[in-house]
């Protein structure tokens, strides 16, 4: 069975069909696994075994991916009857009433729902080390940050827990904690997946690029967001939500926010809408523009301490300089993992193309993948 968990999600769903295993025992080999080792990881923040179990008898016949476990993140994803904290303690015990268009759509794909995942609060930062839940270990060397804000997925996947995890990205949160954790992490054109009704677009973190192992990604996670956020929070759970209970980071966001009026926040998407426009001018003469994933090599837990708001925000700006830009501009881009550090630490190398060039970079990973292949050696 460990040969089996080892497959990335394409060859999971291939094992099903052909019989080589039954969507029961998968399902229990991963939760199995799961419970032998997320225990040092801390990567999911809510396990529903017995649902997921239950949920085996009505999976639908012929679905691609039917049986095929999947954890997906506590930010966006929402799922009726789970709860929904997005790494905060401001939504403590607030159950979902509806299924993102997005959770709807893997369920109609055949996924098993194993949990959700842990992300910083309300995922703001690039590393998961939410004071509710406590910080999330990077499988390749557990001092180390799995990234952010999609740290506890890329864990997860990167320790082999699962083959496949849902994720978002506003500043890099797919693509940062895939450069952490040895992962291909694909942050889609802005605009090409729904996580509908209520939520912004999502995508997912895999093992691999080959045979369609990387699928749809992103979500916008940033200040001046930070108060019509916290009003909907508070309507959510049947009051407001005081600044006094967010973590410093969010409270100095927010705080900035509310001192910013509707002016410059529209100077800003003027700004935004400019900068896209040199992008796209830039960008008709090239067809892929090649980065380091991040823009400081693999950093440790506590490497962004809360408690000192200076060296945190000082630290962030230079780590997302090559992934914020391609949020503002929508771009599409892919992080590989490519190198590694002395130390054994994964180093991810980015790539982007033009809007609406997946296709681009979905092969052209692929055969870099093929022709460097990576050693996942973090899988349990």
């Amino acid at each position: 069975m460990d040969e089996v968990l080892r497959l990335d999600a394409v060859g999971q769903a291939q094992a099903v069909r052909e019989g080589r295993v039954a969507p029961r025992e998968l399902v229990e080999a991963a939760i199995a696994k799961i419970r032998a080792h997320d225990d040092e990881l801390n990567a999911i923040v809510h396990p529903r075994f017995e649902r997921a179990l239950a949920e085996l008898d009505d999976l639908p016949e012929g679905a691609p991916f039917r049986g095929v476990p999947i954890l997906v993140k506590d930010l966006g994803w929402a799922q009726a009857g789970e709860p929904y904290n997005a790494g905060s303690a401001t939504l403590d015990g607030v159950e979902v009433a509806a299924d993102a268009h997005a959770v709807t759509r893997l369920c109609e794909a055949g996924f098993v729902i194993l949990g959700r995942t842990s992300t910083p609060e309300f995922g703001t930062t690039i590393t998961t080390e939410p004071a509710a839940y406590g910080p999330t270990r990077n499988p390749y060397d557990l001092a180390y940050s799995a990234g952010g804000s999609s740290g506890g997925s890329a864990a997860a996947v990167a320790a082999g827990l699962v083959a496949v995890a849902t994720a978002s990205d506003g500043g890099g949160s797919i693509r940062i904690p895939a450069g952490q954790c040895g992962l291909v992490g694909l942050k889609p054109t802005k605009g090409r997946s729904s996580q509908g009704p209520a939520q912004g677009e999502g995508g997912e973190l895999a093992r691999g690029a080959r045979r369609g192992g990387v699928r749809r990604p992103l979500r916008g996670d940033r200040g001046r967001q930070r108060g019509a956020e916290l009003e909907s929070i508070g309507r959510w759970r049947g009051k407001p939500v005081e600044l006094s209970e967010l973590e410093p980071r969010n409270r100095a966001m927010a705080e900035a926010g509310r001192r910013r009026g509707a002016v410059d926040h529209i100077l800003a998407l003027q700004w935004i809408d400019g900068y896209r426009r040199r992008m796209a001018s830039w960008w008709s003469g090239h067809d892929v523009l090649l980065t380091p994933t991040l823009g400081v090599p693999p950093y440790p837990l506590g490497w962004l301490p809360p408690g000192d708001l200076s060296t945190s925000f000082g630290r962030t700006g230079p780590a997302v300089a090559f992934t914020s830009p391609f949020n503002a501009t929508g771009q599409p881009a892919i992080s590989l993992p490519l190198y590694r550090t002395a130390e054994g630490l994964p180093v991810g190398v980015q790539l982007v193309a033009a809007a609406g060039r997946e296709d681009l970079l979905v092969r052209l990973a692929a055969q870099i993948e093929r022709a460097h292949p990576f050693e996942h050696s973090a899988l349990r």
